[in-house]
């Protein structure tokens, strides 16, 4: 038999929540709350106990909220209908949209103590995570791997590139803007100018947008 629930008190948080929430995550919510009141419903099991929003419950029974319990077996999909919303002229509407997702994204924090000992209870998280996103979170054992490079080069298609450095190099020094124009009509192209001493070209002149995919950097503009 279900615990009747009637007040917001009558909720107990998940003493094992994998989210261990950010302290930004919870001044957004209390503040997200205040101003356009509840969005979706929180989940509790039928002895009350919270599966999802227990960071809603706490800041929500700080600001003096009461509660409205819909019972159902989970073949129903819940519906919360602000009758006072209208998101296609309400403003408010359109921050709640933007506060519940922005909210989620902010106050999410992974424990990996909840998350290994969960695994290494049986609980198969695979579903959610990649092993390689499991051990970025800092879990270790079986289901966690890190991330091997050279798989990551599995079924890629083979490229070689030509060595497209400088086989020589030196340095021209000018006496004046004359012997710089003259220069340039030698090698047919521009010399260019900037604010420091030096700046470079290539002889035979390339082409720019290959240079840059080479990673040369160059003063011209």
């Amino acid at each position: 038999m279900s615990k009747q629930l009637q007040r917001i008190d009558d909720l107990t948080p998940d003493d094992r929540n994998a989210n261990r929430g950010t302290e930004r995550g919870r001044a957004m919510l209390e503040e997200s709350l205040r101003k356009y009141g509840a969005g979706r419903p929180v989940l509790a099991d039928r002895n009350g106990k919270l599966i999802a929003g227990n960071k809603t419950v706490e800041e929500a029974a700080a600001l003096g909220f009461e509660i409205e319990v819909v019972r159902t077996k989970g073949d129903k999909l819940i519906v919360h209908q602000r009758e006072d919303l209208d998101l296609e002229t309400d403003v408010n509407a359109r921050m709640l949209a933007y506060a519940d997702n922005r909210v989620g994204q902010v106050s999410l924090d992974w424990d990996p103590v909840v998350l290994q000992e969960d695994q290494a209870s049986g609980i198969d998280l695979s579903g959610l995570w990649f092993g390689s996103e499991l051990f970025m979170l800092g879990v270790r054992g079986e289901g966690s791997e890190p991330v091997n490079p050279e798989d990551e080069w599995v079924g890629m298609p083979e490229f070689e590139q030509p060595d497209q450095g400088a086989v020589f190099k030196v340095i021209v020094n000018f006496t004046s803007v004359d012997g710089v124009q003259e220069f340039e009509k030698r090698i047919g192209q521009e010399v260019p100018r900037t604010s420091k001493i030096t700046g470079s070209i290539w002889f035979p002149k390339i082409d720019r947008q290959w240079r840059d995919h080479l990673g040369y950097v160059s003063d011209e503009s």
